[in-house]
């Protein structure tokens, strides 16, 4: 069974659109929940049970994220062969398989295993490849689709923690991963199988999303290196220090209570972000919001050294912080996008994902040891240096791609972007 794509000529989102949306939520919340995100509730009886230290059980994150970079590229291959229904079913069908080998783990080996499982699936089943699919579904709607997208899977934690938490209350950790793979058996792979796919019009003759780069050359290789370190630099920071910011609010004097409570301040600043991209993202320049954004980040940072134990300056921070972060996070979905066209996403995502899940993998180890060895401040400073080099990079990228002919107006190439048809 498949569901054909429409179109109108109406500026809002077709029905189908909408419904890959809420299908492609539902499997992100659930892909992201039960996996990711799992280690912070099961890490005592994970690490009860298995003999694990805390950092082994949170190092199954580390091998998850770096397997996804070196199997990044390969969601364009599979994607042409099976199309964007078929890569996601099957990792659909990964992700199960992990969770059966976690839920009968003994040991280390086992637990890893899991792990490097999940990390083969990820490309394929959660964030990579359903933004490839939105892309071939929505068309010019694409980035408000995506935008959609990220708001719904920004609910993965706050329905997952508890009831992942609940469920190890009632039926013990193993019972409850084995019911997490039901889920990617029974829901997520049928979603991802009967995803809409693009209109046979829409996959021949009709031309794709153009990009603001040219196809080949040097000024395309400057701005895939510059997106490269922009991207990667900017989650080097939103990635390795929301996991330490209690740690941080604490060790500058702040009671736990309290740094707990302006910790999850980030979340309101996320989800403002999200709402804001939603009403008027795509009347603003992907690139200009990179650069805000990370100007924000900046800000945010030298909020935070400047803060010490005020605590509105505190909340303020965390919250500025959170806005910012989910902004960087739109931009590494929506830039490639914008810059080379949606012929060329899956390709592009691909190879962009390779440094980025390294670097991401990284990061939490490394703000760990800085705030270890050195302090707060140190920690601090490290994100701010690294925010500095990102905004260089991403001012660069804006210097690179800006048009320099009439014809290529950034007003034009916007009207191209919404005129081609799908």
């Amino acid at each position: 069974m498949s569901v054909t794509v429409t179109r109108s000529p109406a500026k809002g989102f077709d029905s189908t659109t909408w419904l890959a949306v809420l299908a492609l939520g539902v499997t992100q919340i659930t892909g992201w929940g039960t996996t990711f995100y799992i280690p912070a509730v099961l890490v005592r009886p994970l690490s009860g049970d298995l003999g694990l230290s805390r950092d082994a059980v949170f190092g199954g994150v580390t091998a998850m994220l770096l397997v996804s970079a070196a199997t990044a590229t390969i969601v364009k291959p599979i994607i042409e062969r099976w199309g964007a229904r078929g890569a996601m079913a099957l990792g659909s069908a990964l992700m199960a398989v992990g969770l059966v080998i976690l839920s009968r783990a003994g040991g280390l080996a086992a637990y890893i295993l899991a792990w490097l499982v999940f990390g083969a699936g990820a490309p394929l089943a959660l964030s990579q490849s359903a933004y490839v699919a939105l892309s071939l579904i929505a068309h010019r709607h694409a980035r408000r689709a995506m935008g959609g997208l990220m708001l719904i899977s920004s609910l993965s934690s706050t329905l997952f923690w508890p009831l992942t938490a609940w469920l190890e209350v009632h039926l013990g950790w193993r019972l409850t991963c084995l019911g997490f793979a039901g889920l990617h058996l029974f829901l997520c792979l049928p979603l991802h199988a009967l995803l809409p796919k693009p209109s046979r019009q829409a996959g021949s003759g009709a031309a794709p999303i153009p990009g603001a780069m040219p196809s080949h050359g040097s000024r395309r290789r400057r701005a895939f290196i510059l997106a490269t370190v922009a991207l990667s630099l900017a989650g080097f920071v939103s990635w390795g220090l929301p996991l330490h910011v209690i740690e941080i609010m604490r060790s500058v004097g702040h009671p736990t209570s309290f740094a707990v409570l302006a910790a999850t301040m980030m979340g309101p600043g996320q989800t403002l972000a999200l709402f804001a991209e939603m009403l008027v993202g795509h009347r603003v320049g992907i690139l200009t919001v990179g650069a805000a954004s990370l100007t924000l980040m900046l800000l945010s940072l030298l909020l935070a050294m400047a803060a010490g134990t005020r605590e509105f300056w505190a909340i303020a921070f965390a919250l500025s912080f959170g806005l910012a972060a989910q902004a960087v996070a739109m931009v590494r979905v929506f830039a490639p996008l914008h810059l080379f066209g949606s012929r060329n996403y899956a390709a592009v995502m691909g190879q962009l994902g390779v440094p980025q899940n390294i670097v991401f993998a990284l990061a939490p180890t490394v703000f760990a040891m800085a705030l270890q060895t050195s302090g707060p401040t140190a920690a601090l400073l490290l994100a701010s240096a690294t925010t500095v080099l990102a905004l260089v990079a991403m001012l660069l990228l804006v210097r690179v791609t800006r048009p320099d002919g009439p014809g290529d107006r950034p007003g034009h190439v916007a009207r191209s972007v919404a005129n081609s048809s799908p």
